[in-house]
């Protein structure tokens, strides 16, 4: 049996060039609230840290590691989202 969807690829030009351009306006927007929105909590992690630092407060200071390092993770995944759809499109083909 023949695959019915091979070669198909999808296409948001169908929709007009005015749709094409509002839903990209709007994946750029919000990729750029989340970026924004990661960088302050990395800087609050960040400012945790040295607050618990200089208090003394070691469990505080590994919670606020913690956190600092995963909006690091987050952020450097959010900003390569472009190249890991891109990887995963060339991979399935």
């Amino acid at each position: 049996m023949e695959n019915p969807v091979d070669g198909l690829v999808p296409d948001f030009s169908i929709f007009g060039g005015e749709f094409t351009q509002w839903w990209q306006k709007l994946y750029v927007a919000l990729l750029a609230i989340v970026i924004v929105i990661l960088i302050a909590n990395l800087v609050l992690g960040i400012l945790r840290m040295g607050a618990a630092n200089t208090g003394g407060h070691p469990q505080q200071q590994a919670e606020a590691r913690q956190g600092a390092v995963q909006a690091v993770i987050a952020l450097i995944l959010v900003a390569s989202i472009g190249t890991l759809v891109g990887a995963i499109f060339v991979i399935v083909g």
